[in-house]
């Protein structure tokens, strides 16, 4: 009788692993693009800011990437995940391209610290993106922390191709 149970629980528990790994194998793909989007990104950049009308370097933190896939109680979405990118720069102005090129920016002394969480949902056999959350925080000394967060949401727009690297992150 005991055999019968082991061999039972060892039946349904390779069901169960046979059933996840599935929609696991389809978010890979996409752990993926993300990962690489960010990790593709220079981390010292210098650029034209239109809407401050002035020059900007910006220096980055390597980004993290954590993410978690779980199973649900759901019918329509039988699984969920979500992919976290946490990220911090710090960024300063000048006049001209070469002024900006030669700025010297500390990360440890003034900078900010972006987390964007982007949930998914798996549903008719593919991953869907739902959406998701974004926020800052920002430190204005190396001797203080980090303030209150400002906490937004991530909706479709937020995925567009000229967002930068979060677009990757989409679902087909």
């Amino acid at each position: 009788m005991l055999i019968r149970s082991i061999a039972a629980t060892v039946t349904v528990a390779a069901v169960a692993g046979a059933a996840v790994a599935g929609p696991l194998d389809d978010f890979k793909p996409i752990l993926q693009r993300c990962k690489t989007a960010f990790e593709s990104q220079s981390l010292e950049r210098v650029f034209y800011n239109e809407r401050v009308k002035a020059w900007v370097k910006v220096v980055s933190a390597p980004s993290e990437l954590s993410y978690d896939v779980r199973k649900t109680d759901s019918l329509v979405s039988p699984f969920s995940a979500f992919v976290q990118i946490i990220e911090v720069t710090a960024n300063s102005r000048a006049e001209t391209e070469s002024e900006a090129g030669a700025l010297k920016v500390d990360i440890a002394e003034r900078s900010t610290r972006f987390t964007s969480r982007i949930e998914y949902r798996f549903q008719e056999g593919k991953w869907v993106t739902t959406g998701g959350t974004g926020k800052g925080e920002f430190k204005a000394s190396a001797n203080t922390g980090y303030d209150k967060p400002t906490i937004f949401p991530l909706d479709k727009d937020s995925f567009a191709p000229n967002r930068g690297p979060i677009a990757a992150c989409s679902a087909p």
